[in-house]
């Protein structure tokens, strides 16, 4: 890793290194919670209320979620740190095995709870009938996706390990705006699709 995306906190202004290594950490949670609300922001604007609707009591259960991983990779992230900072290389790679093996058994684990328990999460939530089967197909889709989730906050929080905070920021700064491009994108492709299906019948 370069030199430039590391921080020594041995040396110099503890706080200064402080803001300065928190503050990527700080906007690339506030990034990632804003996922949902550009879906919502497109859906609303383009499928009209009742997908909009689906797409809120989704998202309530998601960031529920996305809260539980960054919680999990905020203790990673302290045992990860403890470890090179004593250089303790063998005791660092068992720790990797181990938070690879659970949370890779987590994702693993939620993604098909989650998808198949999808209907009844949002039953139990009081979902109107009007919106649910959208609700809970975008439910499911987020659940199919969980792996990519749980990957990026692990890969991040081995790099914050390591005193590079800015590249997982990158990372989630390039997803919300291929995000933002991709929503209107993929709509009007499917739009069309649409319209070409109904012109053959």
């Amino acid at each position: 890793m370069a030199a430039s995306t590391r921080m020594d906190f041995t040396e110099g202004s503890i706080m200064r290194k402080m803001i300065l290594f928190s503050w990527p950490i700080f906007l690339g949670n506030v990034l990632q919670s804003s996922y949902q609300i550009v879906d919502s922001l497109w859906v609303g604007n383009l499928l009209g209320a009742q997908a909009l609707g689906a797409v809120t009591l989704s998202s309530t259960v998601i960031f529920t979620i996305l809260s539980f991983i960054i919680g999990i990779n905020s203790a990673t992230l302290t045992i990860l740190s403890q470890r090179i900072g004593a250089g303790d290389n063998e005791g660092l790679k068992r720790s990797l095995n181990a938070f690879v093996t659970v949370l890779g058994i987590l994702a693993v684990g939620l993604g098909v709870v989650g998808f198949f328990m999808s209907p009844y999460i949002l039953q139990l939530m009081g979902t109107p009938e009007s919106i649910m089967p959208m609700a809970s197909t975008y439910l499911r889709i987020n659940f199919i996706g969980i792996l990519f989730l749980f990957g990026y906050n692990f890969i991040g929080t081995v790099l914050r390990s390591l005193g590079d905070s800015k590249t997982p920021l990158r990372f989630i700064m390039l997803a919300v705006a291929l995000n933002i491009v991709l929503d209107p994108f993929l709509f009007m492709c499917s739009t069309w699709a649409s319209a070409v299906l109904l012109m053959r019948q």
